[in-house]
């Protein structure tokens, strides 16, 4: 007899442990409330890239690498004594080998005839989002500019909207 006390008991004791009352399942008002959160800035740690002492990123910067000579490597205190904040992953000074001219983003679009409603749209060079205002080019070294959706099968995409459109600039391999 004692022993189907004990059990039924021991079974009660239990789920009466794990029993959570309305109050304790309901949220608090502080787990409503957002949390207040500090914006912090991480710190680029991509050197500024200088091609004839014009600011550019490699993916903005459309040459053969055999006409790009790097002249000089500055770190630290002694790039951001020159260059400021931007330079806080380092400077690389570079600058065309022979006489390669670089020209920008709307030079571009000028000798590839790109029609003006054309010219606002994002930027992709080879399918890489890139800073239109970084943009630094031998046109020797583009096949063609056109305007399009971006590529389904893309590894990244950069609209949820499969119908806008961008300026792809498509590079010679």
């Amino acid at each position: 007899m004692k022993k189907s006390f004990i059990l039924p008991a021991f079974i009660l004791v239990c789920a009466s442990s794990f029993t959570l009352s309305a109050q304790q399942l309901a949220p608090s008002v502080d787990d409503l409330t957002p949390s207040i959160t500090r914006q912090a800035s991480i710190p680029d740690s991509r050197p500024l890239l200088l091609v004839n002492n014009q600011e550019t990123s490699r993916n903005a910067l459309i040459i053969d690498d055999a006409n790009l000579k790097v002249d000089a490597i500055l770190k630290d205190a002694e790039a951001t004594e020159k260059y400021g904040n931007k330079a806080e992953g380092g400077v690389v000074l570079a600058s065309t080998a022979g006489n390669i001219q670089l020209v920008s983003l709307e030079q571009v679009l000028d000798y590839f005839k790109v029609p003006a409603s054309q010219r606002n749209l994002k930027v992709l060079v080879d399918g890489a989002m890139v800073k239109p205002e970084l943009i630094l080019a031998d046109i020797s070294q583009i096949g063609k500019v056109e305007a399009g959706p971006q590529d389904v099968t893309a590894p990244h995409r950069y609209s949820l909207n499969e119908n806008e459109r961008y300026l792809h600039i498509i590079t010679k391999k």
